[in-house]
């Protein structure tokens, strides 16, 4: 945060991409309109701070770069993730999520391998709704307050950029996320006196493997709330948690699996349907709903106004290449926000 205005400047690679860091959740607001003069013949960047305000830059760019080997296994004993840093650099505080869900693998040394089971297997805890914020979920809201510790929300900015999707909701992923001590983007601040403050996030997808006995806590078998003709809402105590808005006439909910477990025979399947909306209550009757049997290539209707869960006695006709298709109607609209999860298990053949 600079006393007083004025300019500095950076050298960066003649392939680097440079980007003002303006975001609202984080104290990485200038008040102003942040603009960077670029020289393309010196690699030269004329960069204004204002007196007052913390600002930051996003420094990218593509260089050679073989990343950690990373993954998570699902199978007879569960679901873990793991990591082997192939790196010559210690990676700190690890994670590797998907959705709102991680697992924190701490710092992980060079040649070095260390996995932990996935949560919400065993617990009776519910995992977080789709929505919130995976940055605040891994920092714990260290950023909240004024004005907060000004590393985690550079952090948070930085994790923020790389899952999010604009107005979109964020990308389930899975991630790997680690912090590194050594940038290979090198970035120099004229004049070298000027203070600064620099994080590095080495940001790869783990891959997903499965086979045999899966079980699936909710958070996989996710809402597809940006389907269009979908409505999205928020709710919960936060407003953060991201539902989708009923109405009378019938509507369709799809879930899905991410693509590696797509071939997964069902043999367990429970819908959970909550109304998050402050204030709003749900209808003790009047309430449509249905699953769309893809082996009669029709709709199915259960006898359930919940809220609550919604337990699926034979569920393979109604889960096709990890998809399946909820349609609700009727006095549901009452409920203002719909909150939709699943859990399931089966066998990966």
């Amino acid at each position: 945060m600079p006393p007083i205005s004025g300019t500095v400047t950076l050298e960066t690679a003649p392939t680097a991409l440079l980007r003002p860091i303006a975001t609202l959740n984080t104290p990485y607001i200038a008040g102003q309109q942040l603009t960077v003069t670029i020289d393309l013949a010196t690699d030269l960047h004329e960069w204004p701070v204002y007196g007052g305000a913390l600002q930051g830059m996003l420094v990218e760019q593509y260089i050679p770069f073989t990343a950690p080997e990373s993954g998570i296994r699902l199978g007879d004993d569960g679901i873990r993730a793991y990591v082997r840093n192939t790196l010559d650099q210690p990676l700190r505080d690890v994670v590797v999520a998907y959705g709102e869900q991680f697992v924190a693998l701490g710092d992980i040394a060079p040649a070095t391998e260390r996995s932990a089971p996935w949560p919400f297997q065993v617990t009776q805890s519910a995992p977080p709704p789709p929505g919130v914020a995976l940055e605040n979920l891994i920092l714990r809201d260290a950023t909240t307050g004024d004005p907060g510790d000004r590393q985690a929300a550079l952090q948070s900015t930085l994790i923020a950029a790389a899952v999010r999707r604009g107005t979109m909701p964020s990308a389930p992923g899975p991630w790997l996320l680690a912090w590194l001590d050594q940038s290979p983007v090198d970035v120099a601040v004229l004049p070298p006196g000027a203070a600064r403050r620099t994080a590095t996030l080495l940001v790869d997808r783990p891959t997903i493997e499965a086979s045999g006995n899966i079980t699936l806590p909710p958070g996989w078998l996710r809402p597809q709330i940006a389907t269009p003709g979908l409505e999205s809402c928020t709710g919960n105590m936060r407003g953060d948690a991201l539902g989708v808005v009923p109405r009378q006439a019938a509507f369709t909910v799809p879930l899905q699996l991410p693509d590696e477990l797509a071939t997964v025979q069902a043999t367990e399947l429970t819908l959970v349907l909550e109304s998050l909306a402050a204030g709003a209550r749900w209808p003790n009757t009047g309430v449509s709903t249905e699953l769309y049997n893809w082996q009669a290539q029709r709709w199915q209707s259960f006898d359930y106004d919940g809220p609550g869960a919604l337990s699926i006695a034979e569920p393979a006709p109604y889960v096709e290449h990890g998809r399946v298709l909820l349609r609700m109607g009727g006095r549901i609209d009452e409920a203002r926000c719909l909150f939709v999860a699943a859990s399931l298990s089966g066998v990966i053949p």
